[in-house]
């Protein structure tokens, strides 16, 4: 992302996602219906598809032409230069927890909720499902991937146009809106599908926008540090939200209570964006902002924005 021109990050964002989101469509139309009589199959097609993607995207990379390294430091002074570079200022630890509480989100609901719209648990004193069998519910998942297709490309020039910050507020706010609208007005397979394709509209907005922010934040020089202490963030809300989520609906034996989980998580991840913009309008915003601790970095340049 780092050598992506910010210029049009938020374009190759957006059809960098909607790739993504052809392939969830294909799995989840064609493919997940079939996840019990055919697994190995799919595993392997999965592999496959991963490895030959994967050498794709190194097969034509190119090093650069690049400066001495400087010369190696100790590890001790190198991990306390990583944390205090990375976790002493405010403004980054604003920017990881966008990571953290999008990914609480999604990663449960992406693990639970095929529970709620199939037919597990009744036998367990749970509240009842919707009872769709995994293919209905496989197509269903798939039109949500479908949707987001258009949303990302059209996302991307209003995240070069407007900030990612700003795209991504909306995004947040639109996602929690939508969970607890979900969790209200889903009765049937009818108003599963459309709250739910409403759903993952909202969130390719947020989607569209995110991985614009963190080349337009983090110290360019330093960015692939910044990155990792970004993603231990990120792993962190991977690796406890659906724990955690988990022991809430063997609480309240109700699936549908993944709904008011993404709707919180989502809701704090708006928070922490309104709070973020607002500090990076304080540090210059769209005509004057360098990294905290990085103001004399050389490709810290400021991108205007039109409004």
């Amino acid at each position: 992302m780092d050598v992506i021109p910010a210029e049009v990050m938020g374009k190759f964002v957006g059809c960098y996602r909607a790739v993504g989101a052809l392939g969830a469509f294909v799995f989840h139309r064609y493919m997940f219906g079939h996840a019990e009589d055919s697994t190995a199959l799919i595993y392997l097609l999965s592999t496959l598809l991963y490895g030959v993607s994967f050498f794709l995207l190194v097969w034509k990379v190119k090093e650069g032409d690049y400066e001495e390294p400087p010369p190696k430091e100790s590890l001790a002074k190198t991990t306390k230069a990583y944390f205090s570079e990375c976790f002493s200022s405010p403004f980054y630890l604003k920017t990881y927890s966008l990571a953290f509480c999008f990914w609480s989100a999604v990663v449960p609901l992406w693990t639970f909720l095929v529970f709620f719209g199939t037919k597990p648990g009744q036998d367990m004193g749970y509240a009842p499902t919707l009872g769709l069998s995994l293919e209905a519910f496989g197509h269903a998942r798939g039109w949500c991937s479908l949707v987001q297709v258009p949303i990302f490309f059209l996302v991307g020039p209003l995240v070069d146009r407007f900030h990612p910050l700003r795209v991504a507020m909306v995004g947040m706010l639109l996602s929690s809106v939508t969970f607890f609208a979900n969790f209200f007005f889903v009765h049937s397979e009818g108003t599963f599908t459309f709250w739910l394709i409403t759903n993952f509209i909202a969130q390719a907005i947020y989607m569209g926008a995110y991985l614009a922010i963190l080349p337009r934040l983090l110290p360019r020089s330093k960015y692939g540090q910044f990155f990792t202490a970004n993603q231990i963030f990120g792993f962190a809300g991977v690796a406890l939200a659906p724990v955690l989520c988990g022991r809430l609906l063997e609480f309240v034996k109700d699936y549908r209570y993944i709904y008011v989980w993404c709707g919180v998580c989502t809701l704090g991840g708006f928070v922490m964006c309104f709070f973020l913009y607002r500090h990076w309008m304080r540090l210059g915003g769209d005509h004057g902002y360098k990294p905290p601790g990085f103001e004399q970095d050389s490709t810290a340049t400021a991108i205007k924005s039109a409004h």
